[in-house]
């Protein structure tokens, strides 16, 4: 069996971008190393020990390697949403830069990286975010979210929550 011969590294970032390249060029086993890389990248990510370098290593490679709809649940995506609030702006950043990467395939995370902007103190952090959430003719879930954004203290925010 393919998937049970595979054995993914905690920092081996050499062999991590190998098993990208494979799934790129055989797709039909891309969601068996996916399905070994989701759980472990999973646990590091909902641990609450204190090696932010984990965490930072496992939203940077889910985000690299694009995991589709079908191998994630909008539930695993909130509670990873939870690293939004995180002390260290490092994991915030690569909670939103993966949360960002799923907005398509899971447009209520948008309503989770908004109220996010709330409570958010660093404010290159905000206008980052915000500038990469996309929005269609179905997007009314937003209204909510970006209604205190509109009254917000930085210029720069309020003008994107306008935009949107």
């Amino acid at each position: 069996d393919f998937k049970s011969k595979i054995s993914i590294p905690n920092s081996n970032s050499l062999i991590l971008r190998g098993l990208y390249n494979f799934t790129k060029k055989w797709p039909n086993l891309g969601s068996q190393i996916r399905e070994k890389i989701i759980p472990q990248f999973s646990l590091e990510i909902l641990s609450h020990d204190e090696q932010p370098e984990k965490v930072i290593h496992a939203f940077s490679y889910l985000t690299y390697f694009q995991i589709p709809k079908k191998e994630l649940s909008f539930n695993l995506l909130y509670m990873f949403s939870s690293r939004l609030d995180d002390h260290d702006i490092s994991i915030r950043k690569q909670a939103g830069k993966f949360l960002l990467s799923q907005q398509h395939n899971f447009p209520l995370i948008k309503v989770r990286l908004l109220t996010s902007l709330l409570t958010e103190t660093n404010d290159e952090l905000r206008l980052s975010i915000i500038q990469q959430i996309e929005t269609d003719d179905n997007s009314i879930d937003l209204i909510e979210p970006l209604y205190p954004l509109i009254h917000d203290r930085q210029l720069d925010l309020r003008y994107q929550a306008l935009k949107l």
